[in-house]
């Protein structure tokens, strides 16, 4: 993955799709969450026409040419993910392996038994069903996607609300989606997921990088991992109760097509108390550390400490806020981590859940007034 503080910007999160409904009506917006502005964003689809071109040449055993390679790296989809998280050696491999009949046989044994096998039978995949999503690009054409996504999102940002749809690029990629900008999403996964729930939580992402306060270029290189770790604990916290509390708390079945995950993030979700207890222990020693490496190893510990990117973490906490306090409190500070500890604290302290300790926030206010301006 690439790395650097502006590239800390990205949200790297996945957004598996449930309907967002609840027996407990959490859907209630605080306040007025309808876009104030008509005018729409369009999907951008230009990835998706020289993406089957690059299949088509690369299906002849042939090498597509350096323009078309650099007009698919182009596209604002590509170009987001290539800015941040991927190199486009990375595409430009997987293609000639996925579909070039010449590497048949390495692509049998890496589908058979190599680490990225899932990866690349969802490139066959997205071939096998050309037919039906170039079908699925037509309807796309003809439609405003991030219009629901967007709405849904409003409803976890603070006043005003925003007024116009978050953008978004079809790519071809994985079965996933990235909080970029602008918001990129797998063809097959946008055909396959629920749609609205999905983009949804990816353009919470946007919008709250959109309003943070954080000049990431600012931090201090020893601080910057900490404070992605606790930047991310809480947008992916909050953002999940858009898409994935309805399957956690049980009011609607768990996707079946991400069951893995499913068991992963219930798995780290009842261990959160424990991680919990860990985290404190080491924002403590951060704080007491006195030399800069010290303190970007504790960062990376951090890093290493909180599961599956902060999701099931972020999620304990948010919900800990929501139904303790209340939504107004849990995004009234949206792109700033420490608030959202502190209001877990006081959540906690009223729930009897596992709270963090004095040192610990103690320590949090300090780099808090050091990023906060």
């Amino acid at each position: 993955m690439k790395t650097g503080i502006l590239s800390l910007l990205i949200f790297c999160a996945a957004a598996w799709g449930c309907a967002e409904t609840s027996s407990t009506d959490w859907s209630e917006s605080p306040h007025d969450t309808s876009l104030k502005v008509a005018h729409k964003s369009a999907v951008n689809l230009s990835a998706i026409e020289i993406f089957w071109q690059i299949v088509d040449t690369l299906s002849r055993d042939e090498e597509p040419s350096p323009q078309l390679w650099q007009a698919l790296f182009a596209t604002p989809g590509y170009r987001a993910l290539t800015d941040s998280e991927f190199e486009s050696s990375f595409f430009r491999e997987s293609f000639r392996l996925a579909y070039m009949p010449s590497l048949g046989d390495s692509l049998a044994s890496v589908l058979e038994e190599g680490r990225n096998a899932r990866l690349f039978k969802h490139y066959v995949q997205v071939v096998e069903r050309r037919a039906d999503l170039e079908a699925f690009v037509e309807d796309l054409k003809r439609s405003d996607p991030m219009d629901e996504p967007s709405r849904l999102a409003a409803e976890w940002l603070p006043r005003p609300s925003p007024d116009k749809p978050a953008p978004l690029a079809v790519v071809v990629f994985d079965m996933d989606a990235r909080g970029y900008d602008p918001i990129v999403i797998d063809l097959l996964a946008a055909k396959e997921l629920d749609l609205d729930s999905f983009l949804a939580h990816e353009a919470h992402h946007w919008y709250r990088n959109d309003q943070s306060t954080i000049d990431w270029d600012d931090v201090a290189p020893h601080e910057a991992e900490l404070l992605w770790t606790l930047y991310q604990i809480q947008g992916e916290g909050i953002a999940d109760q858009i898409d994935k509390r309805p399957w956690i708390e049980g009011d609607e079945p768990a996707p079946t097509a991400r069951a893995p995950y499913v068991t992963d993030y219930a798995d780290a979700l009842a261990a959160t108390p424990v991680t919990i207890q860990s985290l404190d222990s080491l924002l403590v020693a951060f704080d007491a550390a006195t030399s800069t490496d010290d303190q970007a190893d504790i960062g990376a510990r951090v890093a290493e400490l909180v599961p599956m990117s902060g999701h099931p973490t972020g999620y304990f906490m948010a919900r800990a806020i929501l139904e303790t306090l209340d939504r107004e409190r849990l995004v009234m500070d949206v792109a700033n981590p420490v608030a959202f500890f502190r209001a877990y604290d006081e959540a906690a302290q009223e729930s009897g859940v596992q709270r963090f300790s004095p040192e610990a926030l103690g320590g949090l206010a300090k780099l808090e007034a050091r990023f906060t301006h």
